[in-house]
């Protein structure tokens, strides 16, 4: 009896922890930016780490030592495995398959960005800079105005019904954000003095907006929002420099971590060619495409086409000019890319 109760709790015991050890595979993972001081030159520093065990923050790299612009960072909505982050006038990506920062472009004008996010729904990334709203082509780095805000904003978050939210920092205060003319709208006033918040991101697993905060005793504060009241709750605090999180978070993005792993966000499902393209774009892929889909800036269908054998070639010569997203489908999978029409 006495062994057949140790073997219950053995058995019991295993299967606690192929419960957790599922459970946190499936938790968001949450990067930060952040300003490491203790260097005589400062270091800005990309960190991983999940919103139930934050003290588990792990350094994943080293973003350059800059002392200008390095203030907004997000992952890409549509490819989980890169990041992309402003660093001084230039558009940089930080791909965590190859471990390997890549250059894009230099911005049109050497505009100091503190928020980017990308919108969840049509893969477009948004940026903030002197007060005014911004989006940035990923594939070339050019940049354009869409129009001023009027509130002196960090950072940014986008909700999944591609809704944008932003905190004016010298009111506290927080508004919507129309992408498409800039116009803000007031929401609320917030529960705390928001002048040293910097970082703002949307959770795509909790559909909840985090917030950090740096307070007066010099630590970090990781705060939740609610979107319509602007109540706040503290999750966690983050004191000074003993702390890995710490000292100074520029910004934050999250990552479903199953989609890490998940084989449908693969890099080498496809590549097409020639990008830019002027009236054809070719498939190379080393599985059966069914169907193809494209989208012009604003999310909207524009091109769909279906084949019972394989696909290897689409005509977009009626396409006009601009980028485009194109979602390919296989029997299983499905890749998300962009090119541009010239």
């Amino acid at each position: 009896m006495k062994k057949t109760t140790h073997l219950i709790i053995y058995y019991l015991f295993l299967s606690l922890i192929f419960f957790v050890s599922n459970k946190i595979k499936g938790q968001t993972v949450l990067y930060a930016g952040f300003e490491d001081q203790n260097r005589v030159d400062p270091e800005m520093t990309l960190k991983k780490g999940r919103i139930d065990n934050a003290y588990q923050f792990e350094r994943e790299t080293s973003l350059g030592y800059p002392r200008a612009n390095m203030e907004a960072g997000a992952v890409d909505s549509k490819n989980p495995f890169i990041i992309y982050y402003a660093y001084n006038c230039s558009l940089k990506k930080y791909d965590l398959n190859l471990k390997q920062i890549f250059t894009i472009g230099n911005f049109d004008n050497c505009l100091y960005f503190t928020g980017f996010e990308f919108d969840p729904l049509t893969g477009n990334l948004f940026a903030l800079a002197n007060k005014s709203l911004y989006s940035i082509n990923i594939e070339t780095a050019s940049v354009n105005l869409i129009g001023e805000t009027g509130i002196r904003a960090k950072s940014v978050a986008i909700d999944g019904s591609s809704n944008m939210f932003a905190i004016d920092v010298y009111n506290s205060s927080l508004y919507s954000i129309n992408k498409t003319t800039a116009e803000t709208t007031f929401i609320s006033s917030l529960d705390f003095n928001a002048i040293t918040q910097n970082g703002m991101a949307w959770d795509t697993d909790s559909d909840t907006i985090y917030l950090t905060v740096r307070n007066n005793n010099g630590g970090i504060e990781l705060r939740k929002l609610d979107k319509f009241s602007g109540k706040t709750n503290i999750i966690k605090i983050f004191n000074g420099s003993s702390e890995p999180f710490a000292k100074y978070c520029k910004w934050i993005t999250f990552i479903n971590s199953a989609l890490l792993s998940s084989k449908d966000y693969k890099n080498d499902l496809l590549k097409l060619y020639p990008n830019p393209a002027n009236d054809v774009i070719y498939f190379i892929s080393n599985v059966e495409l069914k169907s193809v889909i494209i989208y012009d800036s604003l999310g909207k269908l524009i091109l769909e086409k279906e084949s019972e054998s394989s696909l290897k070639k689409i005509d977009i010569a009626q396409l006009n000019y601009g980028v485009y997203t194109i979602k390919v489908l296989s029997e299983k999978k499905y890749q998300i890319l962009k090119f541009i029409k010239k």
